[in-house]
């Protein structure tokens, strides 16, 4: 796979924001520091460079230049705006961004927790937040991650929810993991799960990284990003 680019405020940023791109998770790419270069957005500032691609893997992606600049346009459209680092005030940038995508008079509430700052949305459209198998919810934790992690300037973990539907998914998935993973030792043969968001893909990694029989990795790309299970 050719090397795709992708800039930042900070080293963190400018990987969250490669991350987002390449639809992959951290631990999958080869990551590469490029530097620093100046004038971010116009301003005078400087923007951190890195680049990367999907570890042994072959694909061909073409050249690709991904930047905050062009993310941040796009918030902008549904309804950006400054906000501090404050979780409340991440609530009401959630609430503005759903008011662009026609979600109006919802509520968002912010759980803090050690690990993680869960924003919870309540609003008479959830189907709408959701989306088409959670595709809406996923770019709504995108956007917000990666406007909370630019003010904070390291990486911010967030996680946005409605209806209870992250802990719905994980329920599936661990239905999910248990059959496939039985399949896979049963019939000795390798077993690819359906394509999954990042987070999910997540999910499996870690349900299954204890059991001795069977090991994982993700194959494909973007939206077409699956889990596979071998057995050991």
């Amino acid at each position: 796979m050719e090397w795709m680019k992708a800039e930042g405020n900070s080293y963190e940023e400018a990987v969250n924001v490669l991350l987002v791109s390449l639809g992959a998770d951290r631990s999958e790419l080869e990551i590469e520091e490029m530097g620093e270069k100046k004038k971010l957005f116009g301003f005078g500032k400087k923007a951190y460079c890195v680049r990367g691609r999907l570890k042994e893997e072959s694909f061909d992606a073409g050249d690709s230049d991904v930047s905050l600049e062009s993310l941040s346009s796009e918030i902008a459209k549904i309804g950006g705006g400054d906000v501090s680092d404050s979780s409340k005030e991440s609530g009401e940038f959630l609430k503005k961004i759903l008011n662009g995508i026609g979600v109006s008079g919802a509520e968002v509430k912010v759980d803090e927790r050690s690990d993680i700052t869960v924003f919870d949305i309540e609003s008479s459209a959830g189907g709408l937040v959701i989306g088409r198998k959670g595709e809406t919810l996923e770019a709504l934790q995108t956007i917000l991650e990666i406007h909370a992690t630019r003010k904070k300037g390291s990486r911010a973990n967030v996680m946005v929810d409605t209806e209870n539907y992250r802990k719905r998914q994980d329920e599936k998935i661990k239905q999910l993991v248990v059959s496939f993973s039985n399949e896979a030792i049963e019939k000795q043969k390798k077993v690819k799960l359906k394509p999954m968001p990042s987070s999910e893909r997540k999910a499996v990694h870690a349900l299954l990284q204890d059991n001795p029989k069977v090991e994982t990795q993700s194959e494909g790309r973007g939206e077409n990003r699956r889990v596979v299970i071998i057995p050991v």
